[in-house]
């Protein structure tokens, strides 16, 4: 007999009980009433496994979500303690939105001795001279989640506690050391996925509900109408990577700057 356990507790309401997310030694899911619920049923013969959400669930809609230096010390867990593994949540429709999170769960499930410093040094490769610069962006965003509130709030949280404008003259730094198209390209794609989680919650009424949906807010800036031209799933624009769930009447106020300008 296989039972496979979604992280879910007891929900208060829509996504509530989905449990919390980004704490760098694994307190977010080992050592829980979630590991207790999979351990009595491994101790009642059947094999056992998670159903987890390593890239956010549908209703935070494509925010970025940090969620990748937890990873090693959970999946070190599941060899201590027997658990086959984890299946992922993969209702984001893409690559870039949750990218370092894909690329850790995947390494890690092939080798759960790899630190999350060696998989950050083999991940920024892909952004040439500016990878110092990601890197510093990637480590800033895991240190900021650190398991306080639920998944499918973590995108609120960061960019509710983390100093933005850090991250954005770290980015302009990473785009400005990068000598190829290549490496540029990919720190665009990068940008443009916390650039949309920033202003995304910005939005008025886009904090009403987890499950709100942000082609129903009012007042969208023209930026984000403007990203939907890379939008990789609801627009069906191959190349990019990148979903925005966005809809609106006009992006004509927007004049595109050195950040949407692909090479």
């Amino acid at each position: 007999m296989m039972v496979i356990e979604a992280t879910w507790e007891h929900p208060e309401g829509l996504y509530r009980g989905i449990r919390n997310g980004g704490a760098a030694d694994g307190s977010s899911l080992n050592n829980t009433l979630y590991e207790e619920n999979i351990l009595q049923w491994k101790k009642a013969g059947a094999e056992v496994m998670y159903y987890d959400y390593y890239m956010s669930v549908y209703a935070t809609k494509q925010r970025y979500t940090p969620l990748a230096d937890e990873v090693q010390a959970i999946w070190k867990r599941f060899i201590e303690k027997g658990i086959l593994g984890s299946a992922t949540q993969i209702e984001c429709f893409n690559l870039w939105n949750y990218i370092f999170n894909f690329y850790t769960f995947g390494r890690t499930g092939y080798d759960t001795e790899i630190s999350f410093e060696e998989n950050l040094e083999r991940f920024i490769v892909i952004f040439g001279e500016g990878a110092p610069w990601i890197k510093k962006i990637i480590r800033e965003t895991e240190e900021c989640v650190e398991g306080q509130v639920g998944i499918p709030f973590c995108a609120f949280y960061l960019m509710d506690n983390i100093d933005k404008e850090k991250i954005y003259s770290w980015y302009e730094k990473a785009l400005d050391a990068a000598k190829t198209p290549l490496a540029r390209n990919n720190i665009r794609l990068m940008r443009m996925v916390w650039r949309y989680s920033d202003i995304s919650l910005d939005i008025e009424n886009a904090r009403a509900l987890t499950g709100e949906k942000v082609r129903e807010c009012e007042n969208i800036p023209c930026e984000l109408l403007y990203m939907n031209k890379y939008d990789s799933f609801w627009k069906e624009q191959t190349g990019y990577g990148v979903a925005f769930p966005i809809t609106g009447r006009t992006d004509e106020k927007f004049i595109p700057d050195k950040w949407y300008d692909f090479e």
